[in-house]
């Protein structure tokens, strides 16, 4: 989510003036605004890391938070005006080699680092913005649920990945759980999470998920993404339609707010 904060006494053409981005892509220009449907004024978050990776050789992809916090991430969001909580980053168990199931490789290993995950989730603050940092894109298990106690509503989510991340241990064709992690969150597949288990159903309904700029998608895979009820926007599609178009659709097709519930690129393949 990028939230745009408009400067002290700045009019609204002003303001959307400076908004307006311009991309080429393809060798075609594409202009677009940071926001898609107007301004949401942010004015504190939370940041947490959660340096997760599901397989060993992919050890790398935990040093993706302190690499960003590195670059200066935290402080550029300060220098927005943001007044941001640090949270720093989980400790997880280092992952020495690849163990369980072929299908399903390294389970045990992703249910306990989703449990860390789901603590440290919850307790960011009811009043603030949440920002995860990554790690590997099965952080979304966690995370998810551990906001699902502290948000009221049914979670959506807008997946921006060349990859599904929608196999099963039924249709992967490597095993690898962060290429399976959205159709878990999904409902599809084993359990990973204590919550889940505990009979609350899935974290995300499928008529909540927009995936936009799939362009490698397992065969098997892919046919179940279109059979599910999942937005799906490939790469080529995204390039025509343009990012400012799919991101307004994006935004008119959020879960609607139901009170009283609670909801709240990587190489390697699936």
């Amino acid at each position: 989510m990028t939230c745009a904060i408009r400067a002290p006494g700045a009019s609204r053409k002003e303001e959307g003036e400076s908004l307006l981005k311009r991309i080429w892509v393809d060798g075609r220009e594409i202009a677009f605004y940071d926001y898609p449907t107007g301004v949401a004024e942010l004015i504190s978050a939370s940041v947490v890391g959660f340096p997760i990776y599901t397989l060993k050789r992919l050890q790398g992809l935990a040093l993706s938070p302190p690499a960003l916090r590195g670059l200066g991430l935290v402080k550029a969001l300060q220098r927005e005006g943001l007044k941001i909580t640090d949270m720093r980053d989980i400790k997880l168990q280092k992952l020495s080699m690849d163990s369980g199931p072929k299908k399903f490789r390294n389970s045990t290993y992703m249910a306990k680092a989703t449990e860390r995950i789901r603590g440290a989730a919850g307790q960011a603050s009811e009043r603030e913005f949440a920002i995860f940092l990554g790690g590997e894109c099965s952080l979304v298990i966690g995370s998810l649920s551990g906001m699902r106690g502290r948000r009221k509503g049914r979670a959506g989510i807008l997946w921006m990945d060349a990859h599904g991340d929608f196999n099963t241990p039924e249709t992967t064709p490597s095993g690898f759980i962060g290429g399976m992690c959205l159709a878990l969150a999904c409902g599809r597949g084993p359990s990973v999470s204590q919550e889940t288990e505990e009979g609350r159903g899935p974290l995300l309904g499928e008529d909540a998920v927009v995936h936009l700029g799939s362009r490698a998608l397992d065969r098997l895979e892919e046919i179940a993404m279109k059979e599910s009820e999942i937005t799906l926007v490939s790469a080529k599609e995204l390039r025509k339609g343009g990012a400012a178009d799919y991101g307004r659709r994006a935004a008119r097709l959020r879960p609607p707010h139901r009170p009283g519930r609670h909801r709240p690129q990587r190489d390697a393949r699936g």
